[in-house]
């Protein structure tokens, strides 16, 4: 009895330690790489607009006794969402003579539109004085990468906006 609480033990141990080595070697880049689809040739843009927003036509939120609720995303007006501000941004731009990129958030997965643009402009709406979800991940994701690189974007604008129902 007690050689196989040993033998399970040890076991688990060496498993852990795998998975443990595994995780490490993945933050540090030194796994192995995934397989990566071909893409299309990169082009770099003087300005990149990251924008989210809620769904303009999405259903209104269900009343409190309605019962449990998996996700919302809340509306927006059509008047003065982000999508819209953003677009309206990159026309106006466009029109000044600059190279324009307008993207949405979860849309934006390569560090290099941050890397290699001139000025980075975000954009979201304010729920309860915290960006939603989509910036958050975005923040998470391919903003976290340029930071691993110790790229730093002091030669970039950076600015950003917000809109809200207050």
């Amino acid at each position: 009895m007690k050689a196989s609480r040993l033998l399970v033990g040890a076991l688990a141990s060496v498993v852990l330690a795998v998975l443990l080595l595994g995780h490490v070697a993945a933050l540090d880049g030194s796994a192995a790489p995934e397989q990566v689809a071909a893409e299309e040739p990169f082009r770099a843009h003087d300005v990149v607009i990251v924008w989210c927003g809620g769904i303009p036509d999405a259903p209104p939120l269900p009343a409190p006794d309605a019962g449990a609720v998996d996700a919302v995303t809340q509306s927006t007006p059509k008047v003065g969402n982000i999508k819209e501000i953003a677009g309206k941004l990159g026309k106006e731009l466009e029109a000044a003579g600059h190279s324009v990129l307008v993207i949405a958030a979860e849309d934006c997965r390569d560090p290099r539109h941050i890397i290699q643009a001139k000025a980075v402009v975000l954009g979201c709406p304010d729920y309860f004085s915290l960006p939603p979800w989509q910036m958050v991940r975005f923040f998470d994701e391919p903003l976290y990468r340029v930071y691993r690189t110790k790229t730093r974007l002091s030669d970039s604008v950076v600015t950003a906006f917000a809109t809200t129902k207050r």
